[in-house]
């Protein structure tokens, strides 16, 4: 019987595809270069400590794809043809975060879910796109909080129970299109 050794590096010149990269059985190094859409190279099986040259080639993406295309290779991923992202603000705030991902800043994002002003602004500064998301909280930490937000995006902003001022519920509305207020129970101010 043979026995084929498992922790040899392999390198891979010309074009291949993820099921033929994943069909390599080693432990050792795996260098290739690939290009694909999020959804195929998040299926890729290999790990950190391959030099996989990857390029995200669709236009959508979920954050938590880009992040298991991350965490398959020790290059950077190039997402830059993405212009569209959509997945919760953890996942979001993991890839805006990421020094491993190159080519974000400019996508249009959904942030599902109920997220944080504090998350959903940390998003708002990350992309020049549109953010879409409904955010809850007080008028005063809703003002405080989305300091990045524009009109341009697509803020369902909701005022929980309470007093707000008039000038904060200005500036809300400055932000966004859609600005829920039946909760505030006193407006207070010009």
């Amino acid at each position: 019987a043979v026995t084929e050794a498992t922790d040899v590096n392999v390198t891979i010149t010309g074009p291949v595809t993820v099921t033929e990269i994943n069909a390599i059985a080693t432990t050792g190094v795996i260098k290739a270069t690939l290009e694909g859409s999020a959804a195929e190279l998040a299926t890729l099986g290999t790990s950190n400590s391959d030099l996989l040259t990857l390029k995200v080639t669709g236009t959508t993406a979920t954050a938590t794809e880009l992040n298991t295309i991350d965490a398959a290779t020790s290059v950077k991923v190039n997402a830059s043809a993405v212009t569209s992202i959509t997945d919760t603000a953890a996942n979001l705030k993991t890839i805006y975060a990421s020094k491993t991902i190159s080519g974000l800043g400019n996508e249009a994002v959904t942030i599902t879910g109920a997220p944080s002003a504090k998350d959903a602004n940390v998003i708002l500064k990350a992309t020049t796109g549109v953010v879409t998301a409904t955010v809850a909280d007080t008028a005063t930490n809703l003002v405080k909080a989305l300091t990045d937000a524009k009109a341009t995006d697509n803020l369902t902003l909701t005022v929980s129970a309470g007093t707000a001022t008039a000038a904060e519920l200005k500036a809300l509305d400055a932000k966004t299109s859609t600005v829920t207020a039946t909760a505030v129970t006193e407006i207070t101010g010009n």
